[in-house]
């Protein structure tokens, strides 16, 4: 037996539905006679027929155009962005607050507007704010009003009241 007739016996043995569809498959055809002396010519012809490309002269560059690309590269051009934005945002940020005439109007506030504007809106306040403020003016009381033991328990009964327990907790 040769190798190929061993090897179609393994083949039924191990994969009979294979070894039978195999058996089902036409054979390779036959190329057509001098097929393989004629095809080069045939494609000969078919470039023959196909257009040739249009021909360009090269126009020559302009003097602008050589000296670009060596100039203007991305990440150079990227990094003189960046910069230029940030002096940009570093002008802006470093501008005053407020223009001339709204800090005149606020020199012409007195301590009791300002700490009557205070009280009624103290919620809008920043904790660290408040504290630097009472920090500076130490020797001047916290209330523009006294009050005795009974009026402070009443107002810190307020307080606790209004509290939620998560704060509570938290306090304590």
């Amino acid at each position: 037996m040769n190798k190929r007739d061993e090897i179609q016996k393994e083949l039924r043995e191990q994969a009979p539905l294979l070894a039978r569809l195999k058996e089902q498959l036409p054979g390779p055809e036959e190329p057509p006679q001098d097929y393989f002396t004629m095809l080069p010519d045939q494609v000969w012809e078919q470039i023959k027929w196909q257009p040739a490309p249009p021909v360009h002269a090269a126009k020559p560059k302009q003097w602008w155009q050589l000296l670009l690309p060596n100039v203007v590269r991305p990440w150079p051009a990227i990094g003189v962005a960046m910069v230029a934005v940030l002096i940009a945002i570093g002008i802006y940020w470093l501008q005053p607050i407020g223009t001339p005439a709204a800090q005149a109007a606020l020199a012409e506030l007195s301590v009791d507007e300002m700490t009557a504007y205070m009280l009624s809106h103290i919620h809008e306040f920043e904790e660290d704010l408040l504290v630097q403020i009472v920090d500076f003016q130490a020797e001047k009381p916290l209330l523009p009003f006294d009050l005795n033991e009974a009026e402070t328990e009443e107002l810190l009964r307020e307080i606790i009241k209004d509290l939620d327990t998560e704060t509570l907790e938290q306090l304590l």
